[in-house]
């Protein structure tokens, strides 16, 4: 183990954040919600997440959790997956939906992006 290393899951919406979980594999995993994360403000010095915030319905209040719970100085480093349409907007498709129900495809629509 890593001595103030935290890694957590999204199990479900109806979890608490922080609360812990069995995972298939056997071991327990925490639950966060990078929309409500259970930590206090100004908490780590470094945050990673990898293929994560394209899941996101808006992805910008992630962000603006993740910034909370991140020290003054610190470190956020993320990857999403690249899309090569140049003229794409700000716009992206969620495998949850504003309720937190799982789709498998959206059809984008113009205004997608009003309100993230």
């Amino acid at each position: 183990t890593f001595p103030g290393y935290v890694a957590s899951e999204f199990v479900s919406n109806d979890a608490t954040p922080g609360s812990m979980h069995l995972a298939r594999w056997g071991k327990h995993i925490r639950h966060e919600d990078l929309r409500q994360l259970s930590f206090p403000d100004e908490t780590f010095d470094v945050i990673l997440s990898a293929e994560v915030l394209e899941h996101i319905p808006k992805p910008y209040d992630a962000l603006a959790e993740i910034l909370r719970v991140l020290k003054p100085g610190g470190i956020y480093l993320w990857t999403v997956p690249l899309i090569a349409n140049t003229d794409a907007m700000d716009v992206q498709l969620s495998m949850l939906n504003e309720d937190g129900v799982r789709f498998d495809r959206a059809t984008p629509s113009s205004g997608l992006n009003k309100g993230y």
